[in-house]
């Protein structure tokens, strides 16, 4: 059963923390971002072969394997003993179906699903899988949790990485080629003792890479600061992926949880001071003839402490929590911040207020939403019924 008090994932929300996850994982960290500033450079063609041919697209061609298992790990170098490593996992069927882990030093593992064009991240409070719709398949638009190596075709891109010195191999039982890296000649990046070096094994069947081994190094005497490496594995022995089960719609979720009173604990910082309260969202109403479209939420905060009704009064506690409260429509995917506010009921002997919140948006089509409060940690969400 679940409990009133836990959060409603918001589909746009998941998205962003899945990427947010991702980006972490296999994104160029701090000491790189005024090495990616740097206008992007085509990558060198190799000499020798009767087609052109370019590293960034035998990345993009690993979606020509039947079917396949993918790891991907950044490691860093912070010192002789001291490295962190992120790693991705994943599996892709030949349908395109994907079955991913996460693992980064930042935060737990995240467990995602794609399949057939539907996105499913594992919630454990839930003890179950939250769906959220995604865009189309395209290398436009997908987000980085299906294109893990997008960062990492950008920074090959950006180095003028040169493949060089091809010599035939064989890995995984299949004809390969393998091509040295360094940087194009001409290239000048921002700080000039960064250098990239490494290696990758490209398909001969399908010109997709298969292994890769990527080193930065910020002094050409030291070790790599940062190494990417890359395999896979398991070429054409993927089963089918399926949904996972069991999967929890967020909207039935909330449509099933704003039936009873739900009281949420918030807390603010507030004049130097953490101020702890509760939250109990009453109702939501779309205001008449409002111009543009408002709906207006009535929220009862209570537990405030004493102090707060002191001079100068509620109206500065209540603006200063207005910026941190967002409301949001799973069924649009849309997040939309408070407008203003207006104070209902001020009752100091009980230390609770009633307070009216606004938003421009048009709610008429829908039963319910959730009200997403902000700040220190993760954020709350509070689903809420629309009269």
């Amino acid at each position: 059963m679940i409990g009133p008090r836990l959060r409603i994932w918001n589909r746009k929300l998941i998205v962003a923390t899945l990427l947010w996850l991702i980006l972490l994982a296999c994104g160029p960290l701090d000491r790189l971002h005024e090495f990616n500033r740097q206008q992007a450079l085509p990558t060198a063609q190799t000499t020798g072969q009767s087609s052109q041919f370019y590293i960034v697209e035998a990345y993009q061609k690993l979606s020509a394997l039947p079917g396949y298992r993918l790891e991907n790990r950044h490691i860093v170098h912070q010192g002789t003993d001291n490295r962190t490593e992120q790693i991705i996992r994943g599996e892709y069927d030949a349908r395109g179906n994907a079955h991913i882990l996460i693992q980064s030093p930042a935060g737990p593992r995240r467990e995602v699903y794609r399949v057939d064009n539907q996105l499913y991240v594992f919630e454990p409070q839930y003890e179950g899988w939250v769906n959220t719709t995604i865009a189309p398949p395209t290398d436009q638009s997908l987000p980085a949790a299906l294109n893990p190596l997008a960062n990492l075709s950008q920074l090959l891109t950006q180095a003028g990485a040169l493949p060089s010195e091809p010599k035939a191999e064989i890995l995984l039982n299949r004809p390969v080629t393998r091509y040295t890296l360094a940087q194009a000649v001409n290239y000048q990046p921002a700080s000039p003792s960064i250098d990239l070096r490494g290696a990758v094994w490209v398909d001969d069947q399908t010109g997709a890479v298969i292994k890769s081994e990527i080193f930065l190094y910020e002094n050409k005497d030291s070790l790599p600061s940062q190494e990417f490496v890359l395999e896979i594995s398991q070429i054409g022995q993927i089963a089918p992926i399926a949904a996972p089960m069991p999967v929890i719609d967020p909207t039935t979720l909330a449509a099933a949880t704003v039936e009873t009173q739900l009281v949420f604990p918030a807390s603010l910082d507030y004049r130097g001071e953490q101020i702890s309260f509760e939250i109990v969202p009453l109702q939501v109403r779309q205001i008449p003839a409002s111009s543009p479209r408002s709906a207006e939420i009535k929220l009862l905060l209570r537990q405030l402490p004493p102090g707060l009704f002191q001079p100068p009064g509620v109206e500065p506690f209540l603006a200063q929590l207005r910026p941190k409260l967002t409301l949001s429509i799973p069924e649009r995917n849309l997040v939309v911040t408070s407008s203003g506010f207006r104070l209902e009921n001020n009752d100091a002997k009980n230390h609770t207020l009633m307070a009216l919140y606004s938003f421009n948006a048009d709610l008429e089509d829908f039963s319910h939403i959730e009200l997403i409060l902000s700040g220190q940690g993760n954020p709350l969400f509070m689903p809420v019924p629309v009269e």
